[in-house]
């Protein structure tokens, strides 16, 4: 069914138990909202049609009712619905003590497992013995395609920018921004694309593009902010261990031109999802064993996952639960990161052996990461002893063949890079050669695709 007058026929009912005294339910559930979907004016044909096809395919929702003040959720459930009908139309219960609250109505249809559209709301949840006024949800397309916002610096979107999809540097198709600042390219086939909207009069785009590797039936975000000022790279130096060493390697990039520098050290608690979302790029390296890196790992796989880019360093390969040394490794971070233990050839022990070495210069491959890097040599056995996973790419090895420098770029354009050298050596008594632009290659390199996703 198609909805050329842009609203939904779903209509959601949601009954609260009339009270007498205050004290508990009588008589028969009123019905306290009435909530009706509709597609908001703004939006572009090709999402009011997109909405409309997906509107077809919907066989389940999800609504959860939350405090909007607490952030407790009073009800939550998904709710089945038959193909082939002109509406959606079901009760949903509430508990009395629901009465009077501020919620947030969270309403989202699926098709099988995959996400078509949501919708929320915010209003006060009323008793009431009769039909109320219907209340209605601004529904947006959440399913297969390419989709995101470009806005400024204070989150405004804008509106007419021009975003282009990009395949091997050829220009595939165009949008423009909707007033709210976003986009939506639908009907994409599986490929890797870049994402690069053009910038506005006086404006810097940052990121300049993502890149996206995109699947069949997949849902990516990539969203951009529009600014006056030039981009710049919000870095963030992470470790743990027994040393910190964080002041030291956040120094090398003091003078690195557009990065701005953080650092943390893990003693007792984690940077927190919500801190690792600021930072396009994370540093992350140890000195030293300590028990909690499958909860740090796990904390900077759900960053990556939601768009942050990552640089790994020495000695967080004796971290891994491959490394031979009975730690917990590094939980979910080991689904995403570029290399694992090797094995030492003389023990036959699996791990992140170290060792003295040279960068072969006969391993070079050409790329941002290993530009301006002709020599490079570990005096005092800091480079690790890893190998590199079938899914990664090695741009730089050692003269023992072990990989110095490697990438991964995932599904949403994530670069997640590995370097097999510890970050703090002192130059030039521990590690001699064009050290600084190694890591600073990596740090830009990774930074520059642009952090996480709102």
């Amino acid at each position: 069914m198609r909805f050329p007058t842009r609203r939904f026929a779903l209509l959601l009912a949601v009954g609260v138990a009339a009270c007498s005294d205050g004290v508990g339910p009588v008589g028969e559930p009123g019905i306290g909202l009435q909530f009706s979907v509709e597609v908001p004016a703004a939006v572009s044909a090709a999402e009011t049609t997109a909405l409309g096809t997906a509107f077809d395919q919907v066989d389940s929702y999800r609504i959860t009712v939350r405090d909007s003040v607490t952030g407790s959720i009073l009800k939550a459930d998904t709710i089945p619905v038959g193909s082939g009908l002109t509406q959606h139309r079901f009760d949903f219960d509430l508990p009395p003590s629901a009465v009077g609250l501020r919620a947030r109505i969270n309403v989202v249809g699926f098709a099988g497992a995959t996400e078509m559209y949501r919708a929320t709301a915010v209003t006060t949840i009323r008793a009431v013995t009769g039909s109320a006024a219907s209340v209605v949800l601004a529904v947006r397309y959440t399913g297969p395609g390419l989709r995101g916002t470009v806005t400024d610096d204070a989150g405004t979107g804008l509106d007419g920018v021009s975003v282009g999809l990009y395949q091997a540097a050829n220009l595939i198709t165009s949008v423009n921004t909707e007033p709210d600042g976003t986009y939506l390219f639908l009907n994409v086939t599986a490929g890797a694309y870049s994402v690069e909207p053009t910038p506005p009069p006086s404006l810097f785009v940052c990121p300049v593009g993502r890149n996206v590797d995109f699947q069949a039936s997949e849902a990516l975000v990539a969203d951009f902010v529009a600014s006056v000022a030039p981009c710049e790279i919000n870095l963030l130096v992470l470790a743990g261990g027994d040393f910190d060493n964080t002041r030291t390697v956040a120094d090398m990039f003091a003078n690195t031109p557009g990065v701005i520098t953080d650092r943390f050290f893990f003693v007792s608690r984690t940077p927190g999802l919500s801190t690792l979302r600021q930072y396009d790029v994370v540093l992350l390296f140890t000195n030293g064993i300590f028990d909690e890196t499958s909860v740090l790992g796990s904390e900077l796989e759900q960053y990556v996952q939601v768009g942050g880019n990552l640089v790994i360093g020495s000695f967080y390969y004796q971290g891994r639960s491959d490394s031979g040394f009975g730690v917990p490794g590094w939980g979910g971070l080991e689904n995403v990161d570029p290399f694992t233990g090797d094995v030492d050839p003389f023990t036959g022990r699996a791990g992140a052996t170290y060792a003295a070495n040279s960068l072969d210069g006969g391993s070079i491959v050409a790329h941002p990461l290993t530009l301006g890097v002709g020599s490079l040599t570990s005096v005092s056995g800091y480079s690790a002893g890893v190998l590199a996973k079938p899914t990664a790419t090695v741009v730089a090895s050692w003269t023992d063949g072990a990989p110095l420098i490697g990438y991964r770029i995932l599904g949403g354009g994530q670069r997640v890079v590995g370097v097999s050298l510890f970050p703090a050596a002192a130059d030039p008594t521990e590690v001699t050669g064009d050290v600084q632009v190694l890591w600073e290659n990596a740090i830009t390199w990774a930074g520059i695709a642009g952090g996480p996703t709102p």
